[in-house]
């Protein structure tokens, strides 16, 4: 099985389950203010028993359905297991968040605080008062957040040293500390870990999606997937301070990986999780001594691996066993023992790679496109008793250590037939003795702050541009993956927002900075001056300011980005560039003392393509900002003075406070005034079939002037506070509908954070279900024509149709954005249509496979991973088996939309169409995206 292959399907699988919330049961766990008496299905009590459940217990216990969502709540903690259910082929369950905060927490351990909690035994003896589950011993505390970790010893007669502990497993895991006194005296914050999974798959769990939770303090394995697992995706979850308990059956043996798959397990996804302080492993796949074993479909990529003992173990034992199709791509593999754990073993270790053995067959290993960073002793381990083994590749890596060696043991194994024993110290005698990593290179792979788990690449790093072709769409940190040259290695994508491989600016040493000092990593400072040149931030923005009056005559040359900048300071005359919004003003003048470019900011983190973004132009020049926000063929940029605006280039999706402003222009207006609002329509904009469905609103003038460019200031869901069915009716001409409404049945309802409107009814006319100035969705009759965000859909008359649902994402206030997500689900007679009529005039998917050119805006996000719009549907006109993937090409588009204004790349994907269903997904962002 190919890689895309596989992980479109389970991508697409999850967007079918995530797109079902109709269909489905959605339930959520409150540990502060819910209770297990109530129905879950409400993230807040409304009334009786409608609230959410409070225990993990009661969802454990709770018969769970194929699409059903577990939603825990963010911020809140739980000290129980959390064991998980199996979906199907027709719906994965999913477990993942709500709200706001931290990502919920699953911990397998004992607060023990209190000083009454710890009983004086003898002297410097401590023991803790608290019942432990059966058969679990304490695996090791946690003192004030990680600062201490006690030490676990086998005889309480080696009880000697502060904060060492031992556990009776034979007296109810009674548990006793050497303490000089009472450790809640002591510390304020003691975790005690139990040998305990904090999820469990049992045997042949499948079709799961676990998502956006934090499992930690546990002294097993954090995840846990047991025999026969299969389909099960982990995506965005952190893991932490795992492991440490006594291996049953073993003497003195302890253990505990991050995530853990036992035998035949397949077809498996981890993508984008934060795994930290192992025990043993951070990732690892057992292949035990059974014989007849099989271990295949595993994908494992963009993950960040720190402090474990080995950052990723795979192996199997037996002759007869088969493992294959294992990807371990694009991970960032940081500080291999340096754990909490490696002065606590037997036989420390700290190594990246940890292949004990392979006596089977293998097949289609690829470790690939990784970051190995620093290690206690080797980076890579492997090692095989019997079998040739031509199916392992290692290559396109980075290697970094400061000292050792990069393989200095192996054991006795054998490689296309030939036997080894040896020593390898260098680089070059691994590369020539195994034929691995001949693309690899052994290097500082110049991460911005490693040491303080800031892993993004610096302009410098060698890394850019060094990897295979894996096919992946986005990095760890959910961000479009732009390829200009070759993929990077690591799981951060050197990214900028034009998607050409630049530099990041990193807000941290106090959040200021000089100009000049980053010279090679964002400003190109040729000829310097008097002026004051300062970075800070404020309220979340990096500002840029204060370039001084004398900066006018060299601006050009000395405030300007790297390469492709998103933002270019040109003078004469003043040209800014946002992200493809060319905003031309006045030849600059030198009387202008202050000009501020505002960067929205992440917390130790970097700028980024998913980053809101601002301007702002304060001076004597500022006025002309306002009327010449974007430049006609003609070249006359006076726009907005004469109510005419311009077709926008693509991508001007920018959302500053969340709530969709598209840009927000603030300047003094010395040209126009006006009263009151101003709404442009789309006459106004001078389209020819290719611009954006915007409304710009004008504020009233009182000295300065505001430009929204935001397709849904006025156009608002209305529901109350806790998303309760509300009549389209006249008193809500003035917000979303139109008055004229017939008598069906007509409801506005919020169901898992979907706004639904539904049951129109078949007798809806025309122009009678219609937002008010330029909606994002509009009703039209015969045909009917849905119009979302720019993407038309013909079907039949309206008449025909039983039922329709737009379903658009809303927010905790249940306000519809540019932001949100939104799909279309049509039911009725006329499915059959939608399918051949996706964009334009005419059957455009039923013979030809060629979609004519779109409009700009198809930008709505799925499951936060950049897939614009899904559209299912039947197709009782062309069947399909597999998967069918759509090229650029097959698209059959004119040349224009490849090199014009509009342009980008789109990815469309056929899914498997037995049952006579199809699926098209298009999607801006799956190959890359080119701003003109």
């Amino acid at each position: 099985m190919e890689i895309m292959n596989f992980f479109s399907k389970l991508s697409i699988v999850y967007i079918l389950t995530a797109m079902q919330f109709n269909f489905c049961a959605i339930y959520y766990i409150d540990a502060e203010y819910g209770k297990d008496e109530w129905n879950g299905k409400f993230s807040a009590w409304q009334s009786d028993n409608n609230g959410p459940w409070q225990t993990l217990s009661k969802v454990n216990g709770t018969v769970l359905s194929p699409g059903d969502f577990v939603l825990l709540k963010s911020g809140n903690i739980w000290r129980e297991k959390l064991i998980l259910q199996s979906g199907d082929s027709t719906g994965y369950i999913t477990y993942s968040s709500y709200g706001n905060g931290g990502k919920p927490q699953i911990r397998r351990s004992i607060l023990a605080n209190n000083e009454s909690q710890w009983i004086n035994i003898n002297g410097n003896i401590w023991e803790l008062d608290a019942e432990f589950p059966l058969n679990s011993d304490v695996a090791f505390i946690s003192f004030n957040n990680n600062s201490q970790i006690g030490v676990k010893v086998w005889e309480a007669s080696n009880l000697d040293t502060q904060n060492e502990f031992w556990t009776d497993e034979t007296n109810n895991n009674r548990t006793k500390i050497y303490s000089a006194a009472n450790p809640a005296a002591l510390f304020n914050d003691i975790e005690v870990i139990i040998h305990e999974e904090g999820i469990r798959g049992n045997a042949k769990t499948a079709y799961v999606i676990l998502e956006n939770l934090h499992v930690c303090y546990c002294g097993w394995s954090g995840i846990e997937l047991s025999d026969e697992t299969h389909d099960v995706i982990i995506r965005n979850c952190d893991v932490s301070y795992i492991g440490g308990g006594h291996q049953n059956g073993s003497v003195n043996v302890r253990n505990g990986n991050g995530i853990n798959t036992q035998v035949r397990a397949h077809d498996i996804v981890v993508e984008g999780c934060r795994i930290k302080e192992c025990y043993d492993s951070g990732i690892a796949l057992q292949g035990y001594w059974a014989g007849g074993l099989e271990v295949n479909n595993i994908y494992i990529h963009h993950n960040i691996i720190r402090n474990c003992e080995y950052s990723f173990e795979f192996w199997g034992a037996a002759t007869n066993s088969f493992i294959h199709d294992i990807f371990f791509e694009n991970n960032t593999c940081v500080y291999a023992g340096y754990g909490w754990s490696h002065t606590q073993r037997p036989d420390p270790k700290g190594t990246h790679i940890q292949n004990w053995r392979f006596n089977g067959e293998t097949a289609r290993i690829n470790i690939r496109n990784n970051i190995f960073y620093e290690a206690q002793e080797t980076l890579i381990r492997t090692g095989c008793k019997t079998g040739t083994k031509p199916g392992i590749c290692y290559n396109n890596n980075v290697f970094f250590k400061t000292t050792g060696d990069i393989a200095p043991y192996a054991w006795l194994w054998i490689y296309n037939g030939i036997t080894y024993d040896y020593l390898l110290n260098e680089s070059s005698d691994w590369q020539i003795e195994t034929g691995w990593d001949r693309d690899s290179i052994f290097t500082d792979p110049k991460m911005a702050d490693a040491e303080n788990e800031n892993y993004r690449l610096l302009d410098t790093s060698l890394c850019k541009n060094r990897g295979s072709d894996t096919g992946y769409l986005w990095d760890i940190n959910a961000t479009c993956i732009y390829r200009d040259i070759a993929y990077d290695l690591g799981a951060y994508e050197y990214i900028n927002w034009r998607g050409t491989k630049n530099t990041f600016i990193d807000n941290f040493d106090n959040r200021k900075w000089n100009i000049s000092d980053y010279n090679p990593n964002f400003w190109n400072y040729v000829t310097d001056n008097s002026a004051v040149k300062e970075i800070k931030e404020e309220n979340g923005f990096l500002f840029f300011h204060n370039f001084g009056t004398d900066a006018a005559a060299n601006l050009q040359s000395y405030i300007r980005r790297n390469i492709n900048p998103d933002l270019d300071f040109f003078t004469n005359p003043l040209l800014f560039t946002v992200k493809g919004l060319n905003i031309k003003t006045e030849n600059m003048d030198p009387a202008q003392a202050v000009t501020w470019i505002l960067f929205p900011s992440e917390t130790k983190d970097s700028y980024n393509c998913n980053d809101a973004l601002r301007v702002e132009i304060k001076g004597d020049m500022s006025y002309s900002l306002a009327k010449k926000v974007n430049t006609s063929a003609s070249g006359v940029y006076t726009i907005l003075n004469s109510g005419n605006l311009q077709s926008l280039p693509v991508d001007i999706s920018l959302s500053i406070d969340s709530k969709g402003y598209l840009l927000n222009f603030i300047s003094d207006d010395e040209i126009i005034s006006a009263s009151g609002n101003h709404g442009i329509s789309a006459a106004d904009w001078n389209s020819d079939g290719s611009a954006l469905f915007l409304q710009t609103r004008r504020a009233t003038y009182t000295g300065d002037m505001k430009v929204y460019m935001d397709s849904i200031e006025s156009v608002k869901l209305l529901t109350d506070d806790f998303g309760n069915n509300i009549v389209c009716n006249s008193a809500y001409e003035t917000n979303f509908w139109y008055a004229s409404i017939p008598t069906a049945s007509r409801n506005i309802r919020e169901t898992g954070s979907f706004v639904i409107l539904s049951n129109f009814g078949p007798d809806v006319q025309i122009n009678q279900l219609r937002s008010p100035l330029l909606p994002d969705i509009n009703f039209f009759n015969s045909t009917t024509q849905v119009v979302v965000d720019g993407i038309s859909m013909s079907g039949s008359a309206l008449s025909n149709m039983r039922m329709l649902f737009i379903s658009i994402l809303s927010e905790e206030n249940s306000s519809y954005n540019a932001d949100d997500k939104i799909r279309v689900d049509i039911y009725g007679n006329n499915m059959v249509k939608l399918y051949m009529k996706v964009n334009g005039p005419g059957a455009v998917l039923a013979a030809a496979d060629t979609l004519p050119a779109l409009p700009h805006k198809i930008v709505c996000r799925i499951d936060k991973k950049y897939y614009d719009i899904t559209f299912y549907c039947n197709d009782i006109t062309r069947t399909f088996s597999g998967e069918h993937g759509i090229t650029v090409a097959d698209w059959g588009l004119p040349g224009s939309l490849m090199t014009g204004d509009s342009c980008f790349s789109l990815e469309s994907k056929r899914g498997d169409t037995s049952g006579n269903t199809a699926e098209v997904k298009i999607n801006s962002v799956s190959f890359s995206r080119e701003y003109k």
